[in-house]
């Protein structure tokens, strides 16, 4: 939601997410996050601890990452995660399945 100018935009998005439950971040997330940056590093990819925390989260919980942020194309191609695109006005959304091809 940091990205959102229109503050209208903003808080008609903050109602609907209020209806979903808040998932709690573990130790074992935080564990998960470092071991994706390791991964990461290893590999000359460029990242932010949030972002690998956002992973490391998604990835622990099979859930899928919906972001137009194009560093996360760069993570899927060493993490196993489920990315979304954001639809342009001509398609659907599409489901991007990292290396594994699940």
């Amino acid at each position: 939601m940091s990205g959102i100018k229109v503050r209208v935009q903003f808080e008609e998005l903050r109602g609907i997410l209020a209806v979903v439950p808040d998932e709690p971040v573990s130790t074992t997330d935080h564990e998960a996050a470092a071991k994706a940056a390791n991964d990461c590093q290893v590999k000359g990819i460029a990242f932010s601890a949030v972002e690998m925390l956002i992973c490391a989260f998604a990835q622990r919980r099979s859930m899928s990452i919906f972001t137009t942020d194009p560093d996360f194309e760069r993570y899927a191609r060493v993490l196993d995660l489920k990315l979304h695109s954001a639809p342009n006005a001509d398609s659907e959304p599409r489901l991007q399945r990292s290396r594994s091809g699940d």
